[in-house]
């Protein structure tokens, strides 16, 4: 089965959910991969849960309710426990990468029988500061001390379950 599982962690990103969803749904619509999205939010006090709630039933949508310590890594975790499908999507809800991007990525893992699938960032909208804390880290933690070369904090990846 062609099929992938799209977690995504919220903290305050009502603004964005429906334009999410909206895009991700379009560029799955005529794939012929079944996908789901699930939504980790980590006590939002926004609205967001209600925004996804009142999501039209078209969308294949769930929302899980943060358990446990707060923070991004355990509402990964926690969706990536929750998720159907074998191939697993990470995406965060503030829109910074393109879910368009999604199918592409899928396709290259399916292609070149790969596990992991990673982005790298665009740095448009980050200020110089956060630029460079971000390269500095990545060039200490995933160039210096394991020896590859790519952005280990981005934040879109695909890989196998």
């Amino acid at each position: 089965m062609r099929a992938i599982s799209i977690i995504v962690p919220t903290l305050n990103e009502s603004d964005n959910i429906e334009d999410l969803v909206s895009r991700i749904s379009a560029t799955f619509r005529r794939s012929g991969v079944d996908y789901e999205i699930v939504f980790v939010d980590d006590n939002s006090t926004d609205g967001t849960q209600q925004t996804i709630k009142n999501l039209p039933k078209k969308f294949p949508v769930r929302l899980l309710i943060k358990d446990g310590e707060r923070g991004k890594a355990q509402s990964l975790l926690q969706g990536f426990a929750a998720a159907h499908y074998d191939t697993i999507c990470m995406i965060d809800a503030d829109l910074q990468y393109p879910p368009e991007a999604i199918l592409p990525m899928y396709r290259l893992m399916q292609e070149h029988n790969v596990d992991v699938v990673l982005t790298e960032r665009q740095y448009a909208h980050s200020s110089w500061l956060r630029q460079l804390s971000s390269k500095v880290f990545n060039l200490a933690f995933t160039q210096l001390l394991f020896g590859f070369n790519y952005d280990s904090q981005s934040g879109l990846k695909l890989f196998k379950k």
